[in-house]
């Protein structure tokens, strides 16, 4: 017994175990019986034969206690046999709960790959859901928050129709279908989704292809709403739940796949040629009367028309185009990469602070995922921002050898610009004491010029690129709403403090880029991580860019050989006006 256990042996060993005792204990019981009957004849023969009495116990009581003995062992024996029957039973049970699991996960198995044909054989028309030939307000509504452009050529015929092509191609192990709701501007079918976004949008696209199919956010009326933001309420840790909330925006919780008519197009239109030909022809006056104002400053180059043509004109010119070509091209390459459609030509915007303050550019297609329109908005200023820095190191190695005959900068203009100012001290080995005139090179005026517009690009209002990486951020629902904050708030300080740059690019925003973004086919499933990590630190770099110097910092002395080119280029009765620039030259902040 010791060496056998459940465990080891099982029911059936354990009940042979006992049975080998109990046989032992009967043996052992019989023996002792006879043992007693030999002893009992042999005290008679011996009582016979002498007088001598053997006191063994009288022969009642060995007849009786043997009597014992063998009841004993048949009642062990009979247990014995009991527990043998009962171990018998339970494995026989055993064997066949095994068999009816395993028969129905064959059965389960079987079923699963029927239901599809099952269910198309059973409900001929689709799932079955779209019954009401009234249109659905919450449908009208989950529409008008994604794709509030989409056509409304609907009609219930057309949406059952739709119903049923889905339901035949849509393997419902990849969607749950749990409602379907129409309006003129489409249909929404709701449900969970088991796999990829990616495949069930392939899977309707080539069900009808006279349909577009998009993976959106569903709507949330007052109710929903209130329940989703309730968990981020009376929590210790609800501020970083409601940062986590806003960039996922419960978007697995309430998807919808929405289907407009294949038509659609996107919102904004082109400008008219006219308008399109006296943009460029604006903006090349601007780079140019920039270029002239940077010269301007300096008496010789003005006593010298073709030296300041160049010297200063034309380089600048030349820098600040290539600066912006730099970051259109990236856009389009990048669109060309991820299959999006972009409009290569856009709008140049003419800036007089600056030169140019950037473009504006459509998509022509929606882009397949978040991650494609973040990848192409975020290479434009990207390479703006990297031709600006070279432009910006390279100029400012090269004051220290520069011409008399150079360009020059108010130390003010400069001193608007953190970045900027950190750039100069660093690589010209220069201070900016506020109310002084600065010599710089031609690919220093163009790179300050280039930064400023390409940050102002980063900046999260309308459609601009910083906009876009917003919606590629938080989605189409959420980062609207976060744009049209940061945009408000914007244009409140700008007002306050009357900024001149910041009220044009306002502007230019307002009047040509506040059209709503088109959305992405994927619009729920977000970017990479490190995506929003990169946005992130480019839009410090911005806010580097665009927030000026304190006025207590940087008051050092300047250095003594280009103090001494500065007198002698600027006399030192110069006039300036009332904000430390000179008289004529445009003011950026």
């Amino acid at each position: 017994l010791g060496e056998c256990n459940i465990k080891r042996c099982g029911a059936s060993g354990m009940a042979a175990v006992v049975a080998l005792v109990v046989s032992t204990v009967v043996t052992r019981g019989s023996a002792l019986s006879t043992t007693w009957r030999h002893q009992h004849r042999r005290g008679a023969v011996l009582r016979s034969s002498s007088a001598e009495e053997v006191s063994c116990g009288s022969s009642e009581e060995c007849a009786t206690e043997a009597e014992q003995y063998s009841s004993a062992a048949e009642k062990l024996l009979l247990q014995a046999e009991k527990l043998r029957l009962e171990a018998t039973r339970d494995e026989l049970l055993l064997q066949k709960e095994k068999k009816e699991l395993a028969a129905r996960e064959e059965l389960v198995e079987e079923e699963e790959e029927e239901e599809p044909a099952a269910a198309a054989a059973a409900v001929p028309r689709g799932f079955g859901v779209l019954v009401s030939s009234e249109e659905s307000s919450k449908a009208l509504e989950t529409i008008g928050h994604s794709l509030s452009y989409a056509p409304e050529t609907v009609t219930f015929e057309r949406a059952r129709d739709l119903e049923a092509a889905v339901s035949g191609a849509l393997n419902r192990s990849l969607f749950a279908v749990r409602g379907v709701e129409w309006c003129a501007s489409g249909v929404v079918f709701r449900g969970a989704l088991r796999g990829s976004a990616a495949t069930l949008l392939e899977q309707c696209n080539k069900a009808d292809a006279s349909w577009q199919f998009f993976w959106v956010q569903d709507y949330l009326d007052d109710q929903e709403f209130d329940d989703w933001a309730s968990q981020f309420q009376y929590r210790p840790d609800g501020l970083s739940t409601l940062w986590s909330g806003l960039a996922e925006f419960t978007p697995m919780k309430s998807p919808a796949l929405v289907a407009v008519d294949a038509e659609i197009e996107t919102p904004w239109k082109p400008l008219n040629k006219p308008t399109h030909f006296a943009s460029y022809v604006g903006s090349w006056l601007t780079t140019v009367l920039y270029a002239a104002g940077t010269g301007a400053l300096n008496e010789r180059l003005m006593e010298d028309p073709a030296a300041l043509l160049e010297n200063c004109v034309s380089p600048v010119v030349l820098a600040l185009w290539a600066i912006h070509g730099a970051h259109e091209i990236a856009h389009a390459v990048v669109a060309k990469d991820r299959g999006v459609r972009w409009e290569a030509i856009g709008v140049p915007l003419p800036s007089l602070p600056t030169g140019l303050l950037g473009s504006v550019n459509r998509l022509r297609s929606h882009p397949e995922t978040r991650q494609d329109m973040f990848d192409v908005a975020f290479a434009g200023p990207l390479a703006g921002l990297l031709a600006s820095l070279v432009c910006l190191a390279l100029g400012g190695l090269l004051v220290d050898a520069a011409d008399p005959a150079s360009p020059l900068l108010p130390a003010d203009a400069l001193r608007s610009s953190a970045l900027t100012t950190l750039f100069y001290a660093l690589t010209a080995r220069h201070s900016l004491p506020p109310h002084s005139l600065l010599p710089v090179t031609p690919l220093f005026a163009a790179g300050y010029a280039g930064l400023l517009a390409n940050a102002f690009q980063l900046l999260p209002i309308c459609r601009s690129d910083g906009g876009r990486l917003l919606l590629a951020s938080f989605g189409k629902v959420l980062g609207s709403i976060l744009g049209d904050v940061f945009k408000f708030t914007f244009a409140f300080a700008a007002l306050l403090t009357g900024a001149n740059l910041p009220l044009l690019y306002l502007f230019y925003a307002f009047s040509l880029q506040n059209q709503e973004e088109i959305a992405c086919v994927d619009d729920l499933t977000p970017p990479a991580p490190a995506s929003a990590t990169h946005y992130f630190l480019a839009f410090l770099l911005a806010a580097l860019v665009l927030l000026p110097v304190p006025s207590d910092l940087l008051f050092a002395g300047p250095n003594p050989d280009l103090q001494s080119a500065a007198t002698q280029i600027l006399p030192p009765t110069q006039d300036l006006s009332p904000t430390g620039l000179p008289l004529g030259f445009p003011a950026i902040f």
